[in-house]
């Protein structure tokens, strides 16, 4: 579901009557959006910094990767009296989170995938199972995969129908991932700004745009 930020002051607070009139309400506008937008990306990177992963593994940069693609290009849209800023939940997955807990469901994006992997330790923490070879299925009964755990090679002793004897097979060691159908992860509302940082940031701008008016055009901004 999409966020959105809607960004409509009223200018009736602002003691320049001429701003508006001389059509300068758009350039506003788009200062305060820019503001915002940027309060939000400095806010993910800076959660990334730090929030390590929990597992202190391989770190993967996915929330510095999604703080990348917030731009005013990519979610910033201005009138002639608003400016929207849109964080979209299917674009940038994971930013839900600040809003409600997300369930993540096996094969949803994926068809056919019957089981998600999750990461039991450091070692295969922000690596994807096809990326770590050896890996073998660990059964808790037949037809009931548990998940995957490092290979271990044994050497066959005798000939079987599965090799020949002094060929090399694979039998579970430690556990790497566990397998499950469903996980949900918790809402964490610190993902985002909150409103009052988002509303600091678009005043702070409407300043800086109505100062910069002021310094460059006294005359004109005369009421």
């Amino acid at each position: 579901m999409p966020i959105r930020i809607t960004i409509n002051p009223d200018l009736k607070h602002v003691n320049l009557p001429r701003l508006a009139l001389a059509g300068r309400r758009r350039e506003l506008l788009t200062a305060m959006g820019r503001a915002v937008v940027t309060t939000t990306a400095d806010h993910i990177h800076h959660w990334s910094a730090t929030h390590p992963n929990k597992l202190h593994g391989h770190r993967t940069h996915y929330w510095d990767r999604i703080a990348d693609r917030i731009t005013p290009a990519a979610c910033l849209s201005v009138t002639a009296d608003r400016a929207v800023f849109t964080l979209d939940g299917r674009m940038l997955p994971g930013i839900n989170r600040a809003f409600g807990p997300v369930t993540l469901v096996a094969g949803t994006k994926t068809p056919g995938v019957k089981y998600l992997a999750i990461p039991l330790g450091a070692e295969s923490y922000g690596h994807p199972p096809r990326t770590l070879p050896g890996l073998v299925v660990f059964w808790g009964g037949p037809g009931r995969a548990l998940g995957l755990a490092q290979g271990i090679p044994v050497t066959r002793q005798r000939d079987t129908t599965k090799g020949p004897a002094g060929s090399t097979y694979l039998v579970p060691g430690r556990a790497m991932y566990w397998f499950v159908q469903r996980v949900t992860q918790p809402q964490d509302r610190t993902l985002l700004p909150d409103e009052a940082q988002w509303s600091a940031a678009a005043t702070a701008a409407a300043k800086n745009f109505v100062n910069t008016l002021t310094s460059n055009h006294p005359t004109r901004l005369q009421a």
